[in-house]
């Protein structure tokens, strides 16, 4: 369990009760006063968060303070939504500019080849596999809708009469900051082929 934590380098820390996940860094507390001085040491941005909106239900903060937090990160999501390209490769690279992440680190993320990902930007495959491009939502950790813009892009869709497209449709709405080892686990455990396998 502890080598899966160090290799998926997501990192939990609690912001006004809210769930926050941050990349390459140790775990540690934050509260509302010293957040952007840890931001800006961090060097992260609100690319690399993911919010539980249900921990907002914590009465001991401030209802303004959360509001304001919230909007700021609703704020990016609708220009990152609106800014998206139409194609699948430069929405990926798009997707990963927002992220800060390289193709090495995607791989990682993924247990895809960089040579793969590589041909999926450059739109050297002309319908990416299904189960590949869930894998690369997991690695970005994608918001929902925005995984589900990747997968129309990558011209696809999930159909959620199919057993395996629901699985893939809980890991993306509730496994958000999990790693590929875990999504791939659920699948495994309930006798479904996992979305990529560790070289």
């Amino acid at each position: 369990m502890q080598d899966e934590q160090l290799s998926i380098k997501t990192i939990k820390s609690r912001f006004f009760g809210i769930p926050i996940y941050f990349r390459n860094h140790k775990i540690f507390d934050v509260d509302w006063v010293g957040i952007i001085d840890r931001l800006i040491e961090l060097n992260t941005s609100l690319s690399d968060m993911i919010f539980n909106l249900k921990s907002f239900k914590d009465k001991s903060v401030n209802n303004e303070d959360e509001a304001t937090w919230a909007r700021a990160y609703v704020l990016e999501l609708v220009e990152v939504s609106l800014n998206i390209p139409t194609s699948y490769g430069k929405a990926l690279k798009y997707l990963m500019l927002w992220k800060k992440m390289t193709v090495e680190e995607l791989a990682e993320q993924t247990l895809l080849a960089p040579e793969t990902i590589s041909r999926m930007r450059n739109r050297n495959v002309s319908k990416p596999n299904l189960k590949s491009v869930v894998a690369i939502c997991v690695g970005l950790e994608l918001p929902t809708h925005l995984s589900h813009k990747l997968i129309e892009l990558a011209g696809h869709s999930l159909r959620l009469t199919i057993i395996d497209h629901q699985f893939y449709e809980l890991i993306l709405n509730s496994c958000t900051a999990e790693s590929i080892y875990y999504c791939n686990e659920i699948l495994l455990n309930n006798q479904l082929k996992p979305l990529t396998v560790e070289k």
